[in-house]
């Protein structure tokens, strides 16, 4: 199955999710995967799964923030994994103004957005956060910090 064959689904959290693997495409009882897109300034809902989620940058520069009151960050770019435990609150945010984060998921979630449990009540904890991030993104002041990145693989 390919990515490029699939319409985007916006999901309960606000990004375009591109389903690959669930219940109705592949018959899957244990995971779910697929490829979510966060547009130029965009971010999600805070909100949490029942179950664990895996994602992995392919495109962009975001930032997670993480906990029971959004206290946490994490930034990430091209190449970069992050693992977020099943019940942990977060919200995803695109550091560029200009470009879009693309990110390739898996969840213990057979039907990939199924267990999303919407926090609107954190949604305004970050909002200057966000904002300053995003000024030190653009300005360069927040320089690319260390990744794991893609550079060491091999194009073939």
């Amino acid at each position: 199955m390919s990515s490029r064959n699939l319409q985007p689904v916006f999901s309960i959290q606000g990004q375009a999710l591109l389903t690959c693997v669930n219940t109705a495409t592949a018959g899957s009882r244990a995971i779910g995967a697929g490829v979510v897109i966060t547009p130029p300034a965009g971010m999600s809902e805070a909100h949490k799964h029942a179950e664990h989620e895996l994602v992995v940058i392919v495109d962009g520069w975001a930032a997670t923030f993480l906990g029971e009151q959004l206290e946490d960050v994490s930034l990430r770019g091209p190449g970069d994994f992050m693992y977020i435990a099943a019940g942990t609150p977060h919200m995803a945010v695109n550091l560029s103004t200009e470009t879009r984060v693309l990110a390739a998921e898996a969840r213990t979630d057979p039907e990939f957005n199924g267990d999303v449990v919407p926090m609107p009540e954190l949604d305004e904890l970050i909002s200057g956060r966000v904002t300053a991030l995003r000024e030190d993104f653009a300005s360069g002041r927040l320089p690319p910090w260390p990744s794991t990145g893609l550079a060491g693989v091999p194009d073939r």
